[in-house]
């Protein structure tokens, strides 16, 4: 006979910036903020996961844009105060849980009502 259990846990979050320094090598889109002549070199587009899962002639448009940016000065007028930033506090987050008090309750109805964070299913034999 098999029944159903369920784990009720009481969780404590977190969700924190994490700041990208300018020399990053870890070659994720970010990384490369204060160095977007990096985007040119088809070896670091080959592991930017966000321009291989894109369109490849979308990508070398923004490419071609990027490039004439860069040689005419445009991209530096408009961006060129990242390049002297030490890091960069953008998108990147970190997001921890703990587990905190739980229980076991095997009464589906009442776990309705539970103001819970988190309700995990379990199979007891």
């Amino acid at each position: 006979m098999l029944s159903v259990a369920f784990l009720e846990l009481d969780l404590t979050h977190s969700v924190d910036v994490v700041p990208v320094p300018k020399d990053c090598t870890d070659g994720f889109g970010e990384a490369f903020y204060a160095r977007p002549e990096a985007f040119l070199d088809a070896t670091v587009r080959a592991f930017t996961s966000g321009l291989v899962l894109t369109d490849s002639a979308a990508v070398r448009r923004g490419l071609d844009l990027l490039e004439q940016d860069l040689a005419g000065g445009p991209w530096d007028r408009e961006y060129g105060h990242v390049r002297t930033q030490g890091e960069r506090r953008g998108a990147l987050r970190l997001v921890s849980a703990q587990a905190g008090a739980w229980r076991l309750s095997h009464d589906v109805d009442r776990l309705v009502d539970v103001d819970r964070d988190a309700v995990l299913a379990l199979t007891v034999g």
